[in-house]
């Protein structure tokens, strides 16, 4: 269950961004302007992943809530960004900074996840190697990209299908993470357990 809470957010945002300037041509935002929001997202994720999983090491046990308020800030983020998209449908302004700010939260609150996510994985399946079960997340997250590329070969010519997957893959996320129940093996040989 937690495997594809993590997979098909960074799944489908991997693919998503890959065409960022294909999503964002309709808005009036050129490629070189959609490539400098995909790299400040990702450089967001990487930055703040760094800062937040620092955060779960120092406060122990709180993966599952620190996933939660990170996956409810994504969709938030993502649906925002969908609705600015939709010109046409929704009064919300579509300028140059909503779209910046909007895409660059979703970027870094789904990369800034991935260690947290990594680090319940690894949790959950004590005492499976490591390195199996990041294979194993990493491989379904490429599935995901992989299909949603796919579907884009057939539905090309009106993209706001995009977003919605977006949109609703961290929607997915967010309830699959709420019904997972955490277990902190783990943890509790190295803190409690001595040898």
């Amino acid at each position: 269950m937690i495997a594809l809470a993590y997979s098909v957010p960074t799944g489908v945002v991997a693919g998503w961004s890959g065409v960022l300037d294909m999503i964002l041509t309709p808005a009036k935002v050129s490629q070189v302007d959609a490539g400098w929001i995909g790299f400040w997202s990702v450089l967001g994720g990487c930055v703040f992943g760094v800062a937040m999983a620092r955060f779960a090491d120092s406060i122990r046990g709180m993966l599952k809530l620190i996933l939660v308020l990170m996956m409810a800030g994504a969709s938030l983020a993502s649906t925002w960004f969908t609705l600015t998209c939709l010109t046409r449908l929704t009064h919300l302004p579509s300028t140059a900074a909503t779209l910046y700010t909007s895409c660059i939260l979703v970027g870094i609150f789904i990369n800034s996840s991935v260690p947290i996510f990594l680090e319940l994985f690894i949790e959950t399946v004590y005492p499976v190697p490591e390195g199996i079960t990041c294979g194993v997340v990493t491989f379904l997250s490429n599935l995901f990209t992989g299909l949603l590329l796919f579907f884009l070969t057939f539905y090309f010519k009106e993209l706001s299908w995009l977003n919605w997957c977006l949109t609703g893959s961290c929607l997915f996320s967010l309830l699959l993470i709420l019904l997972f129940r955490e277990s902190y093996d783990r943890l509790y040989l190295d803190v409690f357990v001595s040898v």
